[in-house]
This record gives structure tokens, sequence and C-alpha cells, in this order.
């Protein structure tokens, strides 16, 4: 494959959470987000998924719609994805990378996840079905039906043209056989060989998310011009996939539209 020139308005960049801890909300997510907001202002395209775990946040994601019509769709498929993940009256399914990281519900969950989405005006929620395989129409911040599941979200990001994922680790992370994926953290216990941006100076406030926003577009950049991220260089990624099971879909009562 020859490699060529390409301005940064060809760039997209998928952002994912997983393994939340306490540090997410704090450190990586709001550093994630920061750099998210300037990398549009650059010109590229950002997208974040998972969108149960943006649940009770509703009201300001449509706040920052670019039309009413776009809040409207992000509030219909926020409440079709509790729909899918929904156990007993009361109880959403929540990961267990997020369990294990000392969270105890989605509703805690959101509020720190919903940093890693910036605050740029959001251009649309992209849909992911058998029927609609959004795409971006122009450079931006996106919401997407994205999987909250790690090996399928890299696959969801990938179908999207993302060319590299931004994930934040609290106690888990993962990497990606066909998209780079740059890991960033502020929990001390993960920083290791394998972890590419240490935020960890945000949660004893010897460094600025300001600052790891900046480190992290760097890597940004130099992933994208190349450079394997720490996972790749160790050699380790899997992959999987996942779908909407139609069948339980019309069950639940969901009407792709």
């Amino acid at each position: 494959i020859e490699r060529i020139d390409a301005p940064i308005s060809a760039l997209r960049i998928g952002i994912k959470c997983g393994g939340s801890d306490t540090s997410s909300g704090l450190a990586s997510n709001p550093s994630v987000g920061a750099a998210s907001d300037k990398l549009v202002d650059m010109g590229a395209t950002t997208m974040a998924g998972e969108l149960l775990e943006l649940l009770g946040c509703e009201e300001i994601l449509k706040a920052r719609s670019v039309t009413p019509e776009v809040g409207h769709k992000i509030e219909r498929l926020i409440a079709e994805d509790l729909k899918r993940w929904h156990v007993i009256e009361g109880t959403e399914t929540m990961s267990i990378g997020n369990s294990v990281g000392g969270l105890t519900t989605i509703d805690e969950k959101s509020q720190g996840a919903m940093h890693k989405t910036g605050t740029q005006p959001i251009q649309d929620c992209l849909r992911i079905n058998h029927i609609h395989r959004e795409k971006p129409t122009k450079p931006g911040f996106y919401l997407t039906e994205t999987t909250m599941l790690c090996g399928g979200a890299a696959m969801h990001f990938a179908s999207l043209g993302c060319q590299l994922i931004l994930w934040t680790a609290g106690a888990a992370g993962f990497n990606n056989s066909i998209v780079p994926v740059i890991r960033v953290s502020g929990n001390s216990a993960l920083i290791t060989a394998d972890m590419d941006i240490n935020a960890c100076g945000i949660m004893d406030a010897t460094d600025t998310i300001d600052n790891v926003s900046n480190k992290i577009i760097d890597k940004v950049f130099a992933v994208a011009d190349g450079l394997p991220t720490n996972l790749e260089g160790i050699g380790f990624a899997y992959a999987s996939l996942y779908q909407k099971d139609q069948r339980l879909e019309h069950v639940i009562g969901i009407c792709p539209q």
C-alpha cells in the first residue's frame, strides 16, 4: 500500500471508554473529550457510541445537537438501547469491566462517560442496523450506535470509516487488528508498556486536562502517520462482530427507522 499525504479533514476517529473507574470520569475521558474538540476545530471527524452509557444525559446531548431533529433522534436511540439491555425493573445491564472498576450503575457511569464526547455540536446520531449504516456527511462530532462491547465496537468504528480509536481505560483495555487503538488512562495501576497516554497527573494535580489532550493529539497524528500504538508494538489484538438480532428487536418492539 502506498502511503500518501491526506488533509486532516480525511481523518475519522472513534472514541470509546471501557473498564471505567473514577479516573475515567476525572482524567482520561475529559482529556479525550478536549482532544476531540481540538481535532474537530482542526477539521477532523470524531465519533462516539455506547448510547446506553449516556443514559441520563439526554437533555445535555439534545442541547448540543445541531437541530431539534438530531436531539430527538439521540433520545430515541438511547431509549431503544435501554430496551435491549434492560434486565429487570430498575436495572440495566452494565459491561462487567465497569464493575471491576468500582462503578455500580449505568447512571453513575454516564456522567463520566459523557466527558469523552467533548463539547462540540453533535452533527447526527448515526444508525447501525440491517437497514442503515449511516456515515458522517461532513467533518465534526457525531454520536453513533456503536456497541459498548469492546471487540464489536472496533468493528463498528471501522465500518464507519475510522482510521483509529481513542480508548479510555480505567480497569481494562483492548486492541483491534483492523483499527489502531490509542489507549489513555488515569489509573496508575494500568500504566505499563501497553498504555499510550498517561493521564495520571490529572488525578494528583501535577498535570492538566489541556496538556494531556495535546499529548493525545500528538499521538493521533503520529499513529495516523504510521507509528504503531504501544499494543501494536507488543503484538496483541482481537476482533469480534456484533449485530442486533432482528427477531429480538421485533419482540421488544424496536423497528428500524
